[in-house]
């Protein structure tokens, strides 16, 4: 099945877990790295309000994750065994995924394979620290792309494929008022559903019409059609707690359109 979750910022993440249990099939959220280290008690609360933790972004600080490849970190035993000890905690809390920003654009034209394979090693050695059975670690991709001529999709695919655990897969970040070509986007969806484990559709909280309504409708159609496992993710830009409720009543309503039960 397609399980859907709603980003949870760090700020007052307690509210959102006080609303979020109404809704009836969006009952998963996505979590920080940095709240899962912060606050040891996250697991107990979101089990007591009945939900779950489907996802886990950035394993990493933004402010580093991007050059870990390159600047030796990456190769580092001690630096590994970190980040072997946050994946354990995310499996702790029962989440299925995690992911992770590698600085794919960073990689220079001249130097592709090395960039491939100093990323390659780092997930092997990472990967090879724990066992992941349930748990899977996603490259960070978006849609569309950074900057017209990324070479990232193709990139990232050429680092999962040269992973030996079939724990590594892709998170695809969909900017949903920069989508334009619908039949584009569906042909990207359809090319890489096998190695794409989170999908994590961006929205400004809307007033008024509602962006991105059609696209998501079309895209759980396709992904529903093609058979695909993995979990979506609404991330509402601009909302505070203050409009929770408002929140999550659309995150139930945009959960429908994924499920196989309607």
């Amino acid at each position: 099945m397609i399980h859907c979750a709603l980003r949870v910022d760090d700020q007052d993440w307690r509210v959102w877990l006080d609303t979020l249990p109404s809704c009836r099939w969006c009952r998963e959220i996505e979590i920080s790295m940095e709240l899962v280290d912060q606050e040891p008690d996250l697991g107990a609360v979101v089990g007591r309000v009945g939900l779950g933790v489907a996802h886990v972004r950035h394993l990493l600080p933004m402010q580093t994750a991007p050059y870990v490849a390159e600047s030796g970190l990456g190769g580092r035993s001690s630096f590994i065994a970190g980040v072997v000890r946050s994946l354990q905690r995310c499996a702790a809390l029962g989440a299925r995924g995690v992911s992770l920003e590698m600085g794919l654009d960073r990689i220079d034209n001249n130097d592709v394979e090395d960039g491939i394979q100093i990323r390659t090693e780092f997930l092997d050695a990472v990967l090879s620290g724990v066992p992941l059975e349930n748990l899977s670690l996603a490259l960070i991709v978006r849609y569309p792309a950074s900057f017209p001529g990324s070479r990232a999709w193709d990139l990232a695919a050429n680092v999962v494929h040269g992973i030996e655990s079939d724990a590594c897969v892709l998170a695809l970040d969909v900017m949903l008022d920069d989508v334009g070509d619908d039949e584009a986007f569906g042909s990207l969806l359809r090319s890489w559903a096998s190695v794409l484990g989170v999908l994590r559709f961006h929205c400004p909280y809307p007033e008024g019409e509602i962006p991105g309504d059609e696209t998501i409708a079309h895209c759980a159609q396709m992904l529903r059609r093609l058979g695909w496992r993995g979990t979506v993710v609404f991330c509402f830009t601009n909302a505070d707690a203050s409009v929770a409720k408002d929140i999550c009543t659309l995150a139930d309503q945009w959960a429908t359109l994924f499920s196989e039960k309607k």
